[in-house]
């Protein structure tokens, strides 16, 4: 599905993308991509694999001649047949990328310091050229210019409802929502 990205026009430092997902057990593990963004040169600014083929979960943000990235091996039970809450957040000014499975921190990586550049072309549930598939489920996608900390997502990863958004602590940091299920 391609989003209308002049919403994360807003995003340079900070970011956090958020989502239920559940992989179908019957593919997976195998290459996916669960959302992509990229730049006017077709170079990825965000991006997550959940997973790819060997099992791991990449998580890659900001383009300053190659992207960061952070990536760890996941569970089965991480990203399939059942209903898993993912964020992946950065803040280039800190150089922290954070992977976090259902309200907790799962995975870090430092000296990532690559500013995310304008996002030109986003599709949620795929590659931004709908060349790579995620082959599952996704629901409440919210997307974020801030760096949400494991709490916070923890607090408010169940609230699916715009409406129940309006108090959040970063509610007026909120970029984008899309709530679906499928």
């Amino acid at each position: 599905m391609e989003l209308d990205p002049s919403a994360l026009l807003a995003l340079d430092t900070t970011v956090t993308f958020e989502c239920w997902i559940r992989g179908d057990a019957a593919v997976m593990p195998a290459n996916t991509t669960l959302f992509e963004g990229v730049n006017s040169a077709g170079q990825r600014e965000a991006n997550v694999h959940a997973p790819w083929s060997n099992g791991r979960v990449y998580w890659d943000c900001g383009y300053d001649g190659g992207y960061d990235r952070i990536d760890q091996a996941a569970l089965e039970s991480q990203y399939e047949g059942q209903w898993v809450h993912w964020a992946f957040a950065k803040n280039a000014e800190t150089g922290n990328m954070k992977m976090f499975v259902n309200g907790a921190l799962w995975h870090s990586g430092g000296g990532k310091d690559n500013l995310i550049g304008e996002i030109v072309r986003m599709n949620l549930g795929g590659s931004a050229w709908a060349t790579n598939d995620y082959h599952g489920d996704v629901a409440a996608f919210r997307v974020w210019d801030a760096e949400l900390n494991a709490a916070t997502i923890a607090d408010w990863m169940n609230r699916t409802s715009l409406e129940s958004l309006n108090d959040h602590p970063f509610a007026d940091r909120l970029l984008g929502v899309v709530n679906m299920v499928g």
